[in-house]
């Protein structure tokens, strides 16, 4: 990747954070999002709490570092949101508040990028099931992977 592209995927990945960021900030109570690296089996879900928290979850593959997750605030877990980790792989989750959902934000982002090297937000396949904020504000491709 040249420097400039590299300059531009940085761009790409600071304003998608940004949009995250405000998305995350209007998911109420049981509203979900879901973002997924297209063509792979790579997903993280967030989901609103009660009390104005936000949970967040990914899995982790045998490929990925968990110190390199752990670093970005994500924290081992057993059994979440989307059922038990498959065999070789970490469940790994993160709770914040809502108002600190451009920490979440900054968290995910880090996994898509860093972990899951997603090319950039045009990578990345978006759903948010039910009534929360349109998922088309994210500007990422809607859908499944």
């Amino acid at each position: 990747m040249t420097e400039a592209a590299a300059a531009d995927a940085g761009d790409d990945w600071q304003a998608f954070e940004q949009r995250l960021t405000k998305f995350l900030r209007a998911l109420n109570e049981d509203e979900s999002l879901v973002l997924a690296v297209a063509d792979t089996d790579h997903s993280a879900k967030v989901l609103g709490l009660p009390g104005g928290y936000l949970h967040g979850e990914l899995v982790l593959h045998r490929k990925a570092d968990p110190a390199s997750a752990h670093e970005l605030g994500w924290q081992d877990l057993q059994q979440g949101l989307m059922g038990k980790a498959r065999l070789g792989a970490r469940k790994l989750s993160a709770d914040v508040a809502r108002g600190d959902a451009s920490r979440l934000s900054a968290m995910l982002v880090g996994a898509l990028r860093d972990l899951w090297s997603a090319t950039g937000p045009q990578s990345l396949r978006a759903s948010a099931p039910g009534d929360g904020p349109p998922v088309e504000q994210l500007k990422v491709p809607v859908g499944k992977r």
